[in-house]
């Protein structure tokens, strides 16, 4: 405060203008300003070389190790080393790993059988890795081992070009199609003269004519066959092995048998279990036997002492 009064006393024996005196005012402050600043700037490089033996800036981060295992999302934090360890991502599919840089590049990773494989770029089939893309087909279905897009079939394995195809068996084609007919898995191209066609078993007939029909999954000629052999009490299983016959010179019971040997079919009941069960039938001579509940039994039987 000594200062100033002082000054202001010389500017009012100097006489000096208002403008001088502004000047005068300016360039006293900028060097007190100047000289707050080189002080502060001293003071601190001092303290700095006073206490350089004893704070240390860090130059390195605290070390930190990631690992992920079986790609289950679970992760291990080892911080026990004392050197700084750089971060590994690891995607593990039984003994097979694959290192990632970044949590990003996991996006989409499981396992395809024992590799890790990003599943949006790749599709795993029975543990077999494709590409997705192939030109511009998109694979994002399985045909067993074999990719296949939405513009393909699969039957059994193998992939055909078209939509909406059906299978038969292993092989494939068009429901509407009326020049093919799928019977029990086999395809067959339906003969022009066949004006109504029919399938038996896994076999195709002509069933307009009627010169020949199905019975038990096998085809007959109605030249030598005019009847079916299905007997009473057949599961759907035996009824497959149904027999085609002639009424004229064969009989059906349980089996196809020759009129000459048997003309007649004797229903026997199981009597040992409880209950009802189902007959047998059993084949047999109306001239030499009789039929009963309790079986079949000669018609004359010879005494013993005859």
């Amino acid at each position: 405060m000594v200062y100033i009064f002082g000054c202001m006393q010389l500017i009012k024996a100097l006489k000096l203008s208002s403008s001088t005196i502004y000047v005068i005012i300016f360039l006293f402050f900028t060097c007190l300003s100047m000289c707050k600043t080189t002080t502060a700037n001293e003071q601190l490089t001092s303290k700095l070389n006073n206490g350089a033996n004893k704070t240390q800036i860090p130059t390195k981060f605290s070390p930190t190790l990631f690992k992920q295992r079986s790609l289950e999302g679970q992760q291990y934090k080892d911080s026990s080393n004392a050197e700084a360890t750089p971060v590994q991502l690891k995607a593990c599919c039984g003994t097979k790993c694959k290192t990632f840089e970044n949590l990003i590049s996991m996006v989409g990773v499981e396992c395809c059988g024992t590799t890790p494989a990003n599943l949006i770029q790749n599709i795993c089939c029975k543990d077999t890795l494709h590409e997705r893309r192939s030109g511009s087909r998109y694979f994002d279905r399985c045909c067993s081992e074999i990719p296949y897009a939405s513009d393909q079939t699969c039957c059994e394995g193998k992939v055909y070009e078209g939509i909406g195809l059906a299978c038969c068996g292993s092989a494939a084609y068009n429901l509407h199609d009326k020049k093919k007919i799928c019977c029990n898995r086999e395809l067959y191209s339906i003969p022009s003269s066949f004006i109504t066609t029919a399938c038996c078993g896994n076999m195709l007939y002509n069933a307009w004519d009627g010169n020949e029909f199905c019975c038990g999954n096998k085809i007959y000629s109605r030249k030598f066959s005019n009847a079916c052999c299905v007997w009473n009490g057949q599961s759907d299983k035996e009824a497959e092995d149904a027999l085609g016959y002639n009424l004229n010179t064969e009989i059906c019971c349980n089996g196809v048998h020759d009129r000459k040997v048997f003309d007649s079919c004797c229903y026997v009941p199981d009597l040992s279990g409880p209950g009802f069960s189902k007959p047998t039938p059993v084949p047999y001579n109306s001239k030499t036997h009789c039929c009963d509940y309790t079986g079949v039994k000669p018609i004359n039987p010879k005494s013993d002492g005859s």
